[in-house]
């Protein structure tokens, strides 16, 4: 029996068969995909906008307190439980 080299896509069935299904499934959804980005997108708030913004210069402030240092241990105290 010859050997056969371990990534053949003679004998393997992810380059045969598994990698054109999914590109199937998933082109099918694409546009499914890119409505919901651009549905969420929309329903971010400005207030949700603000309290990401505030919490950037917050950690601005904290690295440059900090001599760019890391800041997590600062954040775990500062930071919002959800931007909403």
């Amino acid at each position: 029996m010859p050997a056969w080299p371990p990534r053949s896509p003679d004998l393997n069935p992810w380059d045969f068969w598994l990698w054109g299904y999914l590109k199937d499934v998933m082109y099918g959804k694409l546009a499914e995909l890119k409505n919901s980005i651009t549905q969420h997108t929309h329903n971010i708030t400005t207030e949700t906008l603000r309290s990401v913004v505030e919490h950037v210069v917050l950690c601005f402030q904290l690295i440059g307190e900090n001599g760019g240092q890391h800041i997590d241990n600062f954040l775990s105290k500062s930071k919002p439980t959800s931007f909403s």
